[in-house]
């Protein structure tokens, strides 16, 4: 796992809200996606969306440990926005040098268009 490689721990997770979705393929005015066929404009199959899953993440670990592990999640091969939202030493008055870093992170899954028509209600 990423935490791994990067010798942090993810001490919390937990989704923030309901998955959204986003058009990624638009149609055009002449043509938009799933629109009926005419003489003048052929139907288009509706386009493919990604969804956005919302969560919270705790990471805790050496400061260039926790970072290394922001960009990590920044670049991996699933689509994310990290946000740092805080930074802060596990335990104020220790020396012990582990941070906590609550992090928003947006996932982006790839829903297509026929799964979602599979479960839309009839």
């Amino acid at each position: 796992s990423i935490a791994a490689r990067h010798h942090t721990t993810i001490a919390s997770i937990a989704a923030v809200g309901p998955p959204t979705g986003a058009a990624t393929g638009a149609g055009t005015a002449a043509s938009p996606p799933g629109a009926a066929p005419s003489p003048n404009r052929p139907a288009r199959p509706p386009a493919d969306t990604f969804e956005a899953i919302p969560l919270d993440l705790t990471v805790e670990g050496r400061y260039a440990d926790v970072l290394a592990t922001v960009a990590a999640l920044s670049s991996a091969r699933v689509p994310a926005m990290v946000d740092v939202a805080s930074l802060a030493r596990k335990q104020a008055g220790s020396p012990d040098a582990t941070l906590s870093a609550q992090l928003h992170v947006t996932i982006q899954r790839l829903v297509p268009a026929a799964a979602r028509a599979a479960t839309r209600p009839a």
